[in-house]
């Protein structure tokens, strides 16, 4: 209890690293690789006591996938990490080749995902990794949506013999989603809200927004069951069942609405009977102009106010 309070009171990216440093104390066969984006993640104590479980193969994502499948495929407990987009879209096919298509158990954390770096412009903007690396055969696909989530996200996916992908979004203090301690399972939704009417499934620190949003509608009598789906892929469609009684289903997530959360769902139930309409909110077809994080997810109708209305209108 007491490690998660002093996370939640962390930045991010050093619960990112705490968590690395956590696995590397119980784990001799831990081995971490980086595209020069150590001194993001603040391990200065991970490559104090453990020199040698770490390599910066520079910015070169394409041999950083190389290194990390070689590694894996000799029982190294393989962690890589760089930013979202370059870790993703930049070394698909390697990723592809190398680690789906060998079922190499590498981790791989996408940094600064979503609209964090928005102010970098399109290219540094990770709206589609989500979409790329589900469709991917044995990939798990996580995005955390606060520090205990993403601390648990990174221990319990060290244990997962098959490649990973965790999509972080935001570098600073996270909203606190969760007060209490929780049990924290991949491929295991958690219901945050209970409510009738709307049934709403998001991911990411985006979720803070949908709680808010639904306690507004609380005030306009309508209630809302929320569910945090940090485990995109496998979706835990047992979560998905729980909604078929609502008037509608609503998918919110910072990531476009091609191939992300709201498909994973549109593809679940498309075949299934008595299901509520699914509507989807993320980003369209469009790439957003160079601005802050919070300036960009109101122009993607994903703050607090647009969701409210958005669902209101319902």
């Amino acid at each position: 209890m007491e490690k998660r309070i002093d996370i939640q009171k962390m930045e991010l990216n050093k619960v990112v690293g705490a968590a690395l440093l956590a696995i590397a104390e119980q784990d001799k066969n831990f081995m971490l690789l980086a595209a020069d984006v150590e001194k993001r993640i603040f391990i200065d104590s991970l490559l104090e006591k453990y020199p040698h479980q770490f390599l910066d193969v520079g910015i070169a994502e394409e041999n950083l996938i190389g290194v990390a499948s070689g590694l894996a495929h000799e029982s190294f407990n393989t962690f890589a990490v760089s930013y979202a987009p370059f870790i993703t879209a930049r070394v698909l096919d390697d990723i592809k080749v190398n680690l789906s298509y060998m079922k190499a158990p590498v981790k791989l954390l996408g940094l600064a995902s979503g609209l964090t770096s928005g102010d970098l412009g399109a290219t540094h903007t990770c709206l589609e990794d989500i979409a790329q690396m589900r469709t991917l055969p044995y990939m798990t696909v996580i995005s955390p949506s606060d520090n205990q989530t993403a601390y648990k996200a990174i221990l319990s996916a060290s244990k997962i013999n098959t490649p990973v992908y965790i999509r972080f979004i935001g570098t600073g203090m996270m909203p606190e989603i969760y007060t209490q301690e929780i049990d924290y399972e991949i491929g295991k939704g958690i219901c945050v809200r209970e409510g009738t009417d709307i049934g709403i499934v998001s991911s990411g620190p985006v979720l803070k927004n949908v709680l808010d949003a639904a306690s507004l509608l609380s005030e306009e009598k309508i209630s809302c069951k929320v569910i945090d789906m940090h485990t995109i892929k496998p979706l835990d469609v047992s979560k998905i069942e729980e909604l078929k009684g609502c008037r509608a289903i609503v998918s919110v997530e910072e990531h476009t609405v091609f191939g992300g959360l709201g498909s994973a769902i549109a593809e679940y139930i498309s075949d299934k009977k008595d299901y509520p309409p699914l509507y989807r909110i993320g980003t369209n077809d469009e790439y957003f102009v160079a601005d802050l994080r919070e300036h960009n997810l109101k122009r993607a109708q994903l703050d607090t106010e647009s969701i409210f209305k958005f669902i209101k209108r319902l």
